[in-house]
């Protein structure tokens, strides 16, 4: 079967990123001819402790997947506008992050991932605060209270005044869940 093309969702051009390997969270599909109505979906999600989890699943096609020529429809193309106004944020060296989620509509976007670490709440901030900096975020003052850190962030990108938040939570003693949210004007 001919792999559908990777999916566009899976792959952020901002935000947080997955980094157990190459194929880390993603999904590929797999159609028995063009005009298949019967899907495979394989997912693929990293372990932490090294290996992976291999999903398969089987689905109808959606409709809005066939062409009413025949054969395969184009996805759309559609990117929340604000995605790009976040660099791609990595994990520390040595360190497991896995995205989990993320997306935005016309004037918003969040993205989140799950962290696990050994390092402190406020070496995590420090870390994603600082690939915020180099992409051009000016730092608003880091608030940490128990298990929790906030940072505020403000830029100007494409002619916008941005904001954005990020979140830090301690869920365990080696996991973080993340968060970063981007606000534009007209929020």
């Amino acid at each position: 079967m001919p792999p559908y093309p990777p999916d566009r969702f899976s792959e952020p051009a901002g935000g947080f990123v997955s980094s157990t390997s190459d194929t880390a969270g993603r999904s590929f599909q797999y159609y028995a001819g063009e005009d298949a109505e019967r899907v495979a979906q394989v997912s693929i999600i990293g372990r932490p402790a090294g290996g992976a989890y291999v999903r398969v699943h089987q689905r109808w096609r959606h409709p809005q997947e066939m062409n009413p020529l025949g054969g395969r429809a184009e996805r759309p193309a559609w990117v929340a506008p604000l995605e790009g106004s976040l660099p791609v944020l990595t994990a520390p060296d040595g360190d497991v992050q896995r995205r989990t989620g993320g997306g935005g509509g016309p004037d918003d976007y969040s993205s989140e991932a799950d962290l696990r670490t050994d390092r402190s709440l406020a070496e995590v901030l420090t870390h994603v605060g600082g690939q915020m900096a180099e992409d051009g975020w000016t730092p608003g003052s880091h608030v940490s209270a128990g298990e929790v850190g906030t940072s505020p962030w403000v830029r100007e990108w494409e002619g916008k005044s941005l904001a954005a938040m990020l979140y830090v939570r301690r869920e365990a003693a080696d996991r973080y869940a993340l968060r970063v949210q981007v606000l534009g004007p007209d929020r």
